[in-house]
């Protein structure tokens, strides 16, 4: 691991894992499947850039505190459901992992 991951597992050696899995209804060619299906698939030439990650942040406030988590993520998994006349479904698994070391995923409950 590395100091700045703070102990999250981060698809490289680690000591902590999450993964986030959630399923997104949304119309071919939308913004949010693009950005989904890119980071997915990856840059042409191999290289790991920014765009192969995603920034999320989940915040749940119904619980008696605040929890969130904040994190870059890798989609570890993206697959599709489209029928005829419907939006189409992704269903996606997030996996935390640090980047560029400025952003180590972070769980907060206050």
């Amino acid at each position: 691991t590395t100091r700045t991951a703070k102990g999250w597992k981060a698809a490289a050696p680690g000591l902590r894992e999450a993964e986030i899995s959630f399923d997104l209804l949304c119309a071919a060619g939308s913004t949010e499947a693009k950005l989904f299906l890119n980071a997915y698939k990856g840059a042409p030439d191999g290289k790991v850039t920014s765009a192969n990650y995603v920034a999320i942040m989940i915040v749940d406030n119904t619980t008696d505190g605040l929890a969130s988590f904040d994190a870059d993520c890798m989609v570890s998994d993206c697959s599709m459901e489209q029928n005829l006349e419907d939006a189409i479904k992704l269903s996606i698994k997030l996996k935390p992992t640090v980047y560029d070391d400025t952003r180590p995923p972070t769980l907060t409950i206050s």
